[in-house]
């Protein structure tokens, strides 16, 4: 692997975490009663959050490819 490629890989498994990490904190807050919010509704949200972190990781993807690409090579 290219040494930009495993810095995308990186990058796209801290964005995973980040979706996992979330969608369990989310749930225990629901069922903590911390927020108020039907179970039901859960799917949903996540899905809106899910896309959100999409967005970040694709908008963040590529401008870590332009810093990589502009880097001095040694």
């Amino acid at each position: 692997m290219s040494f930009e490629r495993d810095i995308n890989v990186a990058v796209q498994l801290m964005f995973k975490h980040t979706k996992a990490v979330i969608s369990r904190n989310l749930t225990n807050a629901i069922r903590k009663g911390e927020i108020t919010i039907d179970e039901s509704k859960i799917p949903g949200l996540e899905m809106i959050i899910e896309r959100s972190i999409d967005d970040g990781y694709m908008q963040s993807a590529r401008q870590l490819n332009e810093v990589i690409k502009n880097a001095p090579k040694k």
